[in-house]
């Protein structure tokens, strides 16, 4: 076997290079790391506001035998008893989107608006508009909101 032995100099310009090699390495892991919790926070921040107010109905114990061939099919809106079909999914009059199982709201309500603003609900168009208290005509920026 072989020994080489560096000069004093080429030792130092090969532990520099080592250095600079593994410093490299451990910022490039940091900003992986760095880039992998900033995807999950925004996740998290996406999901935390985007969900809409659900609930679900509330589940009975029922004999299937006691049920006539067309209560089997169907299941009834608890707001306004509309008869619809299982797999059906609807809208109701206080715009909530609905199927058998549950209902979400239909519409995001603003949770900051710049003072001055108002925010009224449209029941037809199942939104909130969001105003000038001084000017109607004048829209104002909904600055968060919260559900769909």
């Amino acid at each position: 076997m072989q020994v080489v032995s560096l000069s004093p100099n080429a030792q130092s310009q090969s532990n520099h290079f080592l250095t600079v090699q593994v410093f490299r390495v451990v910022r490039e892991q940091q900003m992986s790391i760095m880039k992998h919790l900033l995807g999950v926070l925004f996740l998290l921040a996406v999901f935390d506001f985007s969900h809409p107010a659900c609930f679900e109905f509330p589940r009975k114990s029922i004999n299937i035998d006691d049920l006539n061939a067309e209560e089997r099919d169907v299941c009834y809106d608890l707001y306004d008893g509309s008869k619809h079909k299982i797999g059906e999914q609807w809208r109701n009059a206080i715009c909530m989107d609905c199927t058998c199982f549950g209902c979400c709201d239909a519409y995001s309500t603003p949770v900051n608006i710049p003072k001055g603003c108002v925010k009224e609900f449209d029941i037809t168009n199942c939104r909130y508009h969001v105003f000038r208290k001084d000017n109607p005509n004048q829209p104002c920026p909904v600055l968060s909101a919260v559900g769909k």
